[in-house]
């Protein structure tokens, strides 16, 4: 009886070993719900002539463990220097952005010419991919030309550090993928 029971339960411990990589492969996708310990939307600033100046507008970020190596970012913001300049300027400024073949832009749909219409050209959607790779707890993310970034995996809490100044500590929770 003594041997059923260990046979048992290494083959459940197998078991979890294998779900758990199954599930490492999958497609997981987070939200981030605060930046810098504070709720999205986010505003992000920088020092502009000895003031402080909002930069971009964080509405939306979305990260997406694709496969068991590879994952997209998404971030929707309003960029407030774009959001400066006259609306035929940022006309032209948002199919600059088209061109970048780097990264995927989704932009904001226009619906009208008038000021109101002219806020909307300033908001963008960005898809960035990166590779990854996942020891236990700890995640280590690498986006193109860049060093690698370290998060800390725990159940469905995903934190990011994200090197810059100054630097943005990002937490994101697991959501349903669609």
């Amino acid at each position: 009886m003594r041997n059923a029971s260990f046979v048992l339960t290494v083959l459940l411990a197998f078991l979890t070993l294998r779900c758990d990589a199954q599930e490492r492969k999958s497609n997981r996708a987070f939200s981030v719900i605060r930046i810098n310990d504070r709720p999205l939307p986010f505003v992000d600033s920088v020092m502009l002539d000895g003031v402080r100046q909002p930069v971009q507008e964080y509405r939306s970020w979305d990260l997406r463990l694709l496969s068991s190596d590879s994952g997209q970012v998404t971030t929707n913001y309003k960029d407030f220097m774009i959001a400066r300049f006259p609306c035929e300027i940022q006309r032209e400024m948002r199919q600059n952005v088209l061109g970048d073949s780097e990264i995927s832009v989704e932009l904001s749909p226009v619906t009208d010419t008038s000021r109101a219409g002219c806020d909307d050209l300033s908001v963008l959607t960005v898809k960035i991919p990166f590779t990854f790779r996942q020891r236990g707890d700890s995640l280590y993310m690498r986006f193109k030309d860049e060093p690698e970034y370290a998060g800390f995996l725990h159940r469905d809490t995903l934190r990011v550090v994200l090197p810059g100044q100054p630097a943005k500590r990002l937490v994101a929770i697991r959501r349903e993928s669609p």
